[in-house]
Protein backbone atom coordinates (compact mmCIF):
# COMPACT_ATOMS: atom_id res chain seq x y z
CA UNK A 1 0.00 0.00 0.00
CA UNK A 2 1.50 3.77 -0.95
CA UNK A 3 2.22 5.84 1.84
CA UNK A 4 -0.54 8.39 -0.08
CA UNK A 5 -2.93 5.71 0.50
CA UNK A 6 -2.28 4.69 3.93
CA UNK A 7 -2.59 8.80 4.98
CA UNK A 8 -6.65 8.70 2.54
CA UNK A 9 -7.69 5.77 4.73
CA UNK A 10 -6.03 6.86 8.01
CA UNK A 11 -8.04 9.93 8.03
CA UNK A 12 -11.08 8.13 7.62
CA UNK A 13 -10.74 4.92 9.29
CA UNK A 14 -10.59 7.61 12.30
CA UNK A 15 -14.40 8.08 11.78
CA UNK A 16 -15.41 4.80 10.86
CA UNK A 17 -16.18 1.36 12.23
CA UNK A 18 -16.74 -1.87 10.06
CA UNK A 19 -20.55 -2.76 10.79
CA UNK A 20 -20.22 -1.65 14.32
CA UNK A 21 -16.68 -3.24 15.52
CA UNK A 22 -13.42 -1.45 15.09
CA UNK A 23 -10.54 -4.40 14.99
CA UNK A 24 -7.31 -4.20 16.18
CA UNK A 25 -4.60 -6.76 16.60
CA UNK A 26 -6.04 -8.35 19.89
CA UNK A 27 -8.68 -10.06 17.27
CA UNK A 28 -5.98 -12.88 16.62
CA UNK A 29 -5.16 -12.83 13.53
CA UNK A 30 -2.92 -15.66 13.03
CA UNK A 31 0.15 -14.59 10.46
CA UNK A 32 2.64 -17.19 11.64
CA UNK A 33 6.41 -15.99 12.90
CA UNK A 34 7.42 -14.65 9.34
CA UNK A 35 8.24 -10.94 10.34
CA UNK A 36 7.63 -9.71 6.83
CA UNK A 37 3.84 -10.27 7.60
CA UNK A 38 3.79 -7.75 10.16
CA UNK A 39 3.51 -4.85 7.96
CA UNK A 40 0.86 -6.71 6.08
CA UNK A 41 -1.40 -7.15 9.13
CA UNK A 42 -1.38 -3.65 10.13
CA UNK A 43 -2.80 -3.15 6.32
CA UNK A 44 -5.68 -5.46 6.76
CA UNK A 45 -7.17 -4.21 10.05
CA UNK A 46 -6.62 -0.61 8.40
CA UNK A 47 -8.41 -1.92 5.72
CA UNK A 48 -10.78 -3.88 7.52
CA UNK A 49 -11.89 -0.73 10.09
CA UNK A 50 -11.83 2.16 6.60
CA UNK A 51 -14.88 -0.18 5.19
CA UNK A 52 -14.34 0.47 1.76
CA UNK A 53 -16.95 -0.91 -0.61
CA UNK A 54 -14.41 -3.48 -1.68
CA UNK A 55 -11.23 -4.66 -0.91
CA UNK A 56 -8.86 -6.03 -3.45
CA UNK A 57 -6.16 -8.62 -2.95
CA UNK A 58 -3.11 -9.92 -5.24
CA UNK A 59 -0.07 -11.45 -4.05
CA UNK A 60 1.27 -10.92 -7.68
CA UNK A 61 2.47 -8.16 -9.99
CA UNK A 62 -0.12 -8.26 -12.28
CA UNK A 63 -0.94 -5.45 -15.09
CA UNK A 64 -4.72 -6.01 -14.93
CA UNK A 65 -4.07 -5.84 -10.86
CA UNK A 66 -2.83 -2.19 -11.43
CA UNK A 67 -4.84 -1.01 -13.71
CA UNK A 68 -7.88 -1.65 -11.80
CA UNK A 69 -5.99 -0.08 -8.20
CA UNK A 70 -4.89 3.22 -10.15
CA UNK A 71 -8.70 3.73 -11.21
CA UNK A 72 -9.70 2.31 -7.92
CA UNK A 73 -7.74 5.02 -5.80
CA UNK A 74 -9.52 8.02 -7.92
CA UNK A 75 -12.96 7.35 -6.85
CA UNK A 76 -12.29 5.54 -3.75
CA UNK A 77 -14.29 2.68 -4.63
CA UNK A 78 -11.81 0.26 -3.70
CA UNK A 79 -9.11 -0.42 -1.69
CA UNK A 80 -6.02 -2.44 -1.56
CA UNK A 81 -4.21 -4.74 0.92
CA UNK A 82 -1.34 -7.31 0.02
CA UNK A 83 -3.01 -9.44 2.83
CA UNK A 84 -2.54 -13.25 2.70
CA UNK A 85 -4.16 -16.78 3.26
CA UNK A 86 -4.05 -16.49 7.38
CA UNK A 87 -5.65 -13.14 7.32
CA UNK A 88 -8.11 -13.75 4.34
CA UNK A 89 -9.74 -16.56 6.11
CA UNK A 90 -9.82 -14.23 9.03
CA UNK A 91 -11.43 -11.51 6.73
CA UNK A 92 -13.74 -13.74 4.69
CA UNK A 93 -15.15 -14.98 7.90
CA UNK A 94 -15.50 -11.61 9.80
CA UNK A 95 -17.53 -10.18 6.52
CA UNK A 96 -20.68 -10.83 5.12
CA UNK A 97 -22.40 -11.05 1.45
CA UNK A 98 -25.04 -7.83 2.19
CA UNK A 99 -21.03 -6.23 2.94
CA UNK A 100 -19.93 -5.87 -0.59
CA UNK A 101 -16.67 -7.07 0.14
CA UNK A 102 -14.75 -8.66 -3.12
CA UNK A 103 -11.09 -10.39 -2.77
CA UNK A 104 -8.75 -11.03 -5.60
CA UNK A 105 -6.16 -12.76 -4.73
CA UNK A 106 -3.62 -15.44 -7.06
CA UNK A 107 -2.86 -18.84 -5.65
CA UNK A 108 1.14 -19.60 -4.89
CA UNK A 109 1.36 -21.55 -7.43
CA UNK A 110 0.46 -19.38 -10.04
CA UNK A 111 2.84 -16.55 -9.12
CA UNK A 112 3.29 -15.86 -13.04
CA UNK A 113 0.26 -14.01 -13.43
CA UNK A 114 -2.11 -17.00 -15.20
CA UNK A 115 -5.01 -17.14 -13.06
CA UNK A 116 -6.63 -15.39 -10.17
CA UNK A 117 -9.47 -16.94 -8.22
CA UNK A 118 -12.11 -14.29 -6.94
CA UNK A 119 -14.12 -14.95 -3.27
CA UNK A 120 -17.31 -13.63 -2.14
CA UNK A 121 -16.56 -12.45 1.22
CA UNK A 122 -18.47 -14.57 3.77
CA UNK A 123 -18.67 -17.77 1.05
CA UNK A 124 -15.26 -18.70 1.05
CA UNK A 125 -16.58 -22.04 -1.01
CA UNK A 126 -17.93 -19.69 -3.97
CA UNK A 127 -15.06 -18.55 -6.73
CA UNK A 128 -13.64 -19.70 -9.74
CA UNK A 129 -10.78 -18.67 -11.58
CA UNK A 130 -10.27 -15.29 -13.70
CA UNK A 131 -7.63 -16.13 -16.52
CA UNK A 132 -5.28 -12.78 -16.74
CA UNK A 133 -4.22 -14.07 -20.49
CA UNK A 134 -5.75 -13.04 -23.34
CA UNK A 135 -7.43 -16.46 -23.72
CA UNK A 136 -9.84 -16.17 -20.78
CA UNK A 137 -10.83 -18.88 -18.42
CA UNK A 138 -14.76 -20.21 -18.68
CA UNK A 139 -16.59 -18.86 -15.98
CA UNK A 140 -20.66 -20.99 -14.84
CA UNK A 141 -23.12 -18.84 -14.95
CA UNK A 142 -24.06 -19.40 -11.58
CA UNK A 143 -21.30 -18.48 -9.77
CA UNK A 144 -22.13 -15.01 -11.69
CA UNK A 145 -25.57 -15.48 -9.88
CA UNK A 146 -24.16 -15.47 -6.84
CA UNK A 147 -21.74 -12.61 -7.15
CA UNK A 148 -24.44 -10.34 -8.60
CA UNK A 149 -26.19 -10.79 -5.21
CA UNK A 150 -23.16 -9.29 -3.65
CA UNK A 151 -21.69 -6.40 -5.76
CA UNK A 152 -23.94 -4.10 -7.71
CA UNK A 153 -24.25 -5.77 -11.78
CA UNK A 154 -22.92 -2.85 -12.91
CA UNK A 155 -19.55 -3.40 -10.94
CA UNK A 156 -19.76 -6.93 -11.60
CA UNK A 157 -19.70 -6.09 -15.81
CA UNK A 158 -16.66 -3.56 -15.37
CA UNK A 159 -14.67 -5.88 -13.53
CA UNK A 160 -15.83 -8.63 -15.98
CA UNK A 161 -13.68 -6.13 -18.23
CA UNK A 162 -10.55 -5.81 -16.66
CA UNK A 163 -10.34 -8.94 -15.53
CA UNK A 164 -11.07 -10.41 -19.14
CA UNK A 165 -14.27 -12.93 -17.74
CA UNK A 166 -15.31 -15.61 -20.05
CA UNK A 167 -19.20 -16.49 -19.14
CA UNK A 168 -19.66 -20.00 -19.59
CA UNK A 169 -22.47 -22.26 -20.11
CA UNK A 170 -23.15 -25.71 -22.30
CA UNK A 171 -24.62 -23.62 -25.47
CA UNK A 172 -23.81 -19.57 -24.57
CA UNK A 173 -20.30 -18.70 -24.61
CA UNK A 174 -19.84 -14.80 -24.55
CA UNK A 175 -16.97 -12.14 -23.54
CA UNK A 176 -18.60 -10.24 -20.82
CA UNK A 177 -17.66 -7.22 -22.17
CA UNK A 178 -19.42 -7.76 -25.43
CA UNK A 179 -22.86 -7.75 -24.67
CA UNK A 180 -25.00 -4.68 -22.56
CA UNK A 181 -26.08 -5.07 -18.97
CA UNK A 182 -29.62 -5.68 -20.27
CA UNK A 183 -28.55 -8.51 -22.57
CA UNK A 184 -26.17 -9.85 -19.27
CA UNK A 185 -29.42 -9.84 -17.22
CA UNK A 186 -31.01 -11.72 -20.13
CA UNK A 187 -28.86 -14.53 -20.30
CA UNK A 188 -28.39 -15.01 -16.39
CA UNK A 189 -32.35 -15.63 -16.73
CA UNK A 190 -32.17 -17.64 -19.13
CA UNK A 191 -29.75 -20.00 -17.32
CA UNK A 192 -31.46 -20.21 -14.11
CA UNK A 193 -34.25 -21.45 -15.96
CA UNK A 194 -31.91 -23.94 -17.92
CA UNK A 195 -30.69 -25.33 -14.89
CA UNK A 196 -27.55 -26.06 -16.52
CA UNK A 197 -24.44 -27.33 -14.93
CA UNK A 198 -21.35 -27.89 -15.81
CA UNK A 199 -18.97 -30.03 -13.80
CA UNK A 200 -15.88 -29.14 -15.40
CA UNK A 201 -15.97 -25.27 -15.69
CA UNK A 202 -16.55 -25.65 -11.91
CA UNK A 203 -13.48 -26.63 -11.21
CA UNK A 204 -10.07 -24.41 -10.47
CA UNK A 205 -8.24 -24.28 -13.69
CA UNK A 206 -4.61 -25.29 -14.06
CA UNK A 207 -2.29 -22.99 -15.72
CA UNK A 208 -0.56 -25.33 -17.48
CA UNK A 209 -3.87 -25.69 -19.74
Amino acid sequence: MSWVCKQRWGKKLRNSQFFGHMFSTSDGIDMGSDVQLSGIRTDLINAMNANPRYILKTNANMVSFKEILKASEQDGSYMYTGITKPADRLLVSRLQPHDQALLIHSGPARMAGAHAVIEVAGRPQTYFDASLRRQAHRVPFRYIRTLKRVIPLEALVRIGRELEIELFSEKRRLMIDQITEAQFVALLKLEEGSGEVDDEATRPSDSSS
